[in-house]
């Protein structure tokens, strides 16, 4: 049933992106690395450089990702993704990290789904890492529409940080995804952000 609810929510959330195509290789690797917990406050977050970022015409400020975003945010971006994750997804919370949740995506379709345990360390963003065996796989028709998607959103293009216009309440979120034809990891932290791409994204969520 929640295989079903998965294609389903897909085929709603993106139509016309993907079209058929034989199966995926298996990768190598079940998600990506996971780094000791890093135990910093929240409140100490460094403000990104304002005079790097240009609002748009939506309101958003979008720049260079700057060196330290936040101690939680910085964690995960210093992972070492797998050659064969496709797509990194990480939601974290700034004020609570009850809710906080991520997911890898690898080229043969696997994904690989944690949420926070209950860890009374708020400054840790993950206390547990991701799981050895996939907790949902695509078709290869569902991974195209995934990579068409983020393809459809200028992923590719972004310069890697975005803030929304009452930053400093919502949640982080990272995305790092592979370019298809080069293999290039480009990594964006969206900060109190929520673009469509998002949305799309949340509703691969749901069904894991």
């Amino acid at each position: 049933m929640r295989r079903l609810v998965l294609l389903s929510i897909l085929a709603v959330a993106a139509p016309g992106c993907g079209s058929s195509d034989s199966a995926a290789t298996p990768g190598a690797s079940p998600g990506s690395s996971v780094t000791p917990p890093v135990a910093a406050p929240p409140d100490a977050t460094p403000a990104p450089d304002a005079a790097a970022l240009v609002v748009g015409a939506d309101g958003l400020a979008r720049g260079p990702l700057p060196a330290h975003v936040d101690p939680r945010v910085d964690a995960i971006l210093a992972e070492t993704v797998p050659d064969d994750v496709v797509l990194v997804y990480a939601s974290i919370g700034r004020r609570s990290p009850v809710l906080n949740y991520r997911w890898n995506l690898d080229r043969a379709g696997r994904v690989f789904f944690v949420r926070r345990a209950d860890s009374p360390d708020d400054a840790v963003a993950f206390d547990q890492p991701l799981p050895d065996k996939p907790s949902e796989k695509l078709d290869s028709w569902h991974l195209k529409e995934v990579l068409a998607t983020l393809a459809l959103h200028h992923v590719y293009d972004h310069p890697g940080y975005e803030r929304g216009p009452a930053s400093g309440g919502g949640d982080f979120v990272i995305v790092r995804a592979r370019q298809p034809d080069t293999g290039v990891l480009h990594t964006i932290v969206f900060d109190d952000s929520r673009p469509e791409l998002l949305d799309f994204l949340e509703a691969v969520t749901v069904a894991l």
